[in-house]
C-alpha cells in the first residue's frame, strides 16, 4: 500500500468488522467537518442494508422529499443500472441542512436507495440489495470511483460501508484510496478487525489497486478515563492499542485513536444532529476532531488558506465549548465544595443538637428516677401512716366508751351556755324597754307659770278658748331648737323630723350646723293634753340627717321635754317651712 498524496480526489471508506460500533456516526462527522471547512465533499451510503448515513443526512424531513430522488441519485440505482446495461449512470444530489438551527451546511450525497422508510412498492424492480454477482459489483464500483476521480468535482469522497466481511464492504475498501477501521476495545472486535483488514488487502490485490489504512478509531473507550484528572488520550485503552500495533506493524501507536464513550453523543445522534454541534464540549467531539486532524495532517498542506482557517475555526469552536464546560465544571465543583462545607457544618450542628438532646434526656431520666424515688418514699410514708391510723383506730375502739362520755359532757355544757346567752339577751331587751318607758314618763312637760308665748316671762295668762277634744283646751305645740350632733353627718344638708314615727317635714341646715325646728303635737294620737294638773302626753321626735337625694343617716333622737328645753307656743304662730329654713 502506498500513500495517495498526489491524487486530487481522495476516496476514503469507513468500515468495521461488525455492525453497531459507530461506523456511520464517524462517517457523518468526517463529512460534516470537511464540508464546513469549505472542501468539496461527496458522501456515499454504501450500506444498502441499514441506510444509516442516508437517514442521517436527510434528517427529520427526509420522508417529505426522498421520493424526489431518482434511481441515478442512489448507490443502489447506479449499481442496478450498470448490471442491466453495462454502463454507469449516477448523479449526486444536494441535501440542504443549512438552517440556522440545523447543520448549517449543504451536503452532496449519493444516498443508498429510494425506499429508506419501508414504503417500497411490491412491483418495484429495484431491491434493497441489488442481486448482482461480485464481479459485476466490483466492476461497477471501480467505474464509479474512476469517474469521480476523473471529474475532479470533489476533494473527498466519504463512503460508509456495510459492517462485516461481505464483498460489498471489502471490495469498496479495496478499490478506495484509503480506509478507516472502527473497532471496539474487546477481543471479539480485535479478531474481527484482523480478518477484515486481511480481506480488504486481498480484495485490493485482486483488483490491482492500492488502498491505504489510515488508522483505527477505538470507539467507546473507557479504560484509562478519569472523572477528576485531565484527559490524556495517549493513556486511554493503551493495552488494546498496543495489541493493534503488534498485529499491524505498518501502523504506529499514534495511528490508533481512542474515542471515549459519551452519552451526550448518543443523544445528539438520536436527534440527527452532528455531535460537533449538538455536544461540542463532549469528550467524543474532542477526541474525534483530534483524530481527524492527525489523519489529514499530510493532506492539509494542499488545502487553501480559507479551508485551513475554516478547519481551524471548527477546532476553535470545539475548544471554546470545552473551556466553557470546564469553567462550568469548576464552578460546579466549587459549589459542591461549598455545599459539602455547609453540609458538614449542618452535620456538626446536628450532632451537637443530638448531644444536647441526649443530655436533656439524661436529665429527664434523672428527674424521672427522682420522682420514682419520691413516689416510693411517699408510698412508704403512706404505708407507715396507714399503720399508725390502724393503730389509732384500734386504740379508739378500746376507748370508745370513755370518749363518748366526754363528748356528751361537752354537749351539755354547750347547751347550758346557749341557754344562758338567750336569757341574758331577754333580760337586756327588757331593760331597754324599761328605760324607754321611763324616758317617756320623764318627758311629760311641766305646767308653765302663765300662758305666755315661748321665751316670754310674766304672770299667768288665760289660754285661748278651746274648741276640740274633751278637756276644753286648744291644741298646743312645742317648739324646740335642735342642733344635730350626729357624728356620721356634716352640714350643709337636710334633716328629717318625724313625730311619733310620722314625717313632719324636712328642714335645711346651713353650714353653721344649726336650725330652728318647729313641730306640733296635735290632739289625738300624737298629742299633748292640757289638763287641770298641767300638760300631759309626749311627742317622740326622730331627727335624721340626709346627705344626697335619697340617703338618710341616723342622727339626733329627742323626746319632747328632753334637752334642749322646749317651750309651749300657740299653734297659730308656728310656721313650718319644709325644705327650707324654719322661722320661729
Amino acid at each position: 500500500m502506498t500513500d495517495t498524496e498526489s491524487r486530487k480526489t481522495e476516496i476514503l471508506c469507513v468500515c468495521s468488522g461488525k455492525g453497531g460500533v459507530g461506523k456511520t456516526l464517524f462517517s457523518s462527522c468526517l463529512g460534516y467537518a470537511l464540508t464546513r471547512a469549505g472542501l468539496r465533499v461527496l458522501m456515499i451510503d454504501g450500506d444498502l442494508a441499514t441506510d444509516g448515513l442516508s437517514l442521517f443526512l436527510l434528517g427529520p424531513k427526509g420522508l417529505e422529499y426522498v421520493n424526489s430522488f431518482e434511481p441515478s441519485n442512489t448507490f443502489a440505482g447506479a449499481i442496478a443500472h450498470y448490471d442491466a446495461t453495462g454502463k454507469l449512470e449516477f448523479e449526486a444530489r444536494q441535501v440542504y441542512r443549512n438552517g440556522p438551527e440545523d447543520h448549517g451546511v449543504v451536503y452532496n450525497a449519493l444516498i443508498s436507495g429510494r425506499f429508506l422508510y419501508g414504503d417500497r412498492s411490491p412491483d418495484s424492480p429495484i431491491s434493497a440489495i441489488p442481486n448482482v454477482d461480485r464481479g459485476t459489483f466490483r466492476s461497477a464500483v471501480r467505474e464509479l470511483f474512476d469517474a469521480l476521480r476523473r471529474s475532479g468535482k470533489y476533494d473527498y469522497v466519504i463512503v460508509d460501508t456495510r459492517g462485516g466481511f461481505s464483498f460489498e464492504s471489502t471490495d469498496l475498501c479495496g478499490l478506495a484510496d484509503s480506509f478507516l477501521v472502527v473497532v471496539e476495545a474487546d477481543p471479539t472486535s480485535f479478531y474481527q478487525t484482523r480478518n477484515l483488514v486481511q480481506r480488504i488487502d486481498e480484495a485490493a490485490g485482486e483488483s490491482r489497486s492500492t488502498s491505504v489504512l489510515r488508522g483505527f478509531l477505538v470507539n467507546k473507550a473507557v479504560d484509562g478515563l478519569s472523572e477528576t484528572a485531565e484527559l490524556d488520550l495517549s493513556k486511554v485503552e493503551s493495552s488494546f492499542r498496543n495489541a493493534l500495533t503488534r498485529e499491524f506493524p505498518i501502523l504506529k501507536y499514534s495511528d490508533t485513536y481512542p474515542i471515549p464513550a459519551d452519552l451526550q453523543v448518543l443523544q445528539s445522534y438520536k436527534a440527527q444532529m452532528v455531535p460537533f454541534l449538538g455536544s461540542p464540549a463532549s469528550l467524543f467531539t474532542y477526541a474525534t476532531l483530534t483524530a481527524y486532524s492527525n489523519i489529514f495532517q499530510i493532506v492539509i498542506s494542499r488545502w487553501t488558506k480559507e479551508q485551513v482557517a475554516a478547519w481551524q475555526g471548527l477546532i476553535n469552536s470545539v475548544a471554546a465549548a470545552i473551556r466553557q464546560k470546564n469553567e462550568e465544571a469548576e464552578q460546579a465543583r466549587k459549589s459542591r465544595e461549598a455545599e459539602d462545607v455547609a453540609i458538614k457544618l449542618l452535620r456538626e450542628s446536628s450532632a451537637r443538637n443530638e448531644q444536647r438532646i441526649r443530655d436533656e434526656e439524661a436529665k429527664i431520666e434523672g428527674l424521672r428516677k427522682e420522682v420514682d424515688l419520691a413516689r416510693a418514699q411517699a408510698a412508704a410514708e403512706l404505708s407507715r401512716a396507714t399503720s399508725v391510723e390502724e393503730l389509732v383506730r384500734r386504740v379508739s375502739k378500746v376507748d370508745v366508751g370513755r370518749k363518748a362520755r366526754a363528748w356528751v359532757t361537752v354537749l351539755i355544757f354547750f347547751l347550758m351556755g346557749a341557754l344562758i346567752l338567750v336569757a341574758s339577751a331577754l333580760l337586756w331587751q327588757t331593760k331597754l324597754k324599761l328605760d324607754r318607758e321611763t324616758q317617756k314618763l320623764n318627758s311629760v312637760p311641766v305646767t308653765p307659770a302663765a300662758n305666755t308665748p315661748s321665751g316670754l316671762s310674766g304672770g299667768p295668762a288665760t289660754p285661748p278658748p278651746a274648741s276640740g277634744p274633751p278637756g276644753g283646751r286648744a291644741p298646743q305645740t312645742t317648739s324646740c331648737q335642735i342642733v344635730p350632733t350626729a357624728t356620721n353627718w356634716n352640714p350643709p344638708g337636710q334633716i328629717l323630723v318625724k313625730v311619733n314615727g310620722k314625717s313632719a317635714g324636712t328642714f335645711t341646715v346651713g353650714a353653721t350646723g344649726s336650725a330652728s325646728l318647729k313641730f306640733a303635737c296635735q290632739m289625738g294620737e300624737n298629742s299633748i293634753q292640757m289638763t287641770e294638773s298641767g300638760y300631759s302626753g309626749s311627742c317622740d321626735l326622730s331627727i335624721f340627717a340626709r346627705k344626697g337625694p335619697n340617703l338618710f343617716l341616723p342622727g339626733l333622737h329627742l323626746a319632747s321635754g328632753a334637752e334642749p328645753t322646749c317651750s309651749l307656743v300657740p299653734a297659730a304662730s308656728l310656721i313650718g317651712t319644709p325644705n327650707g329654713n324654719a322661722n320661729p
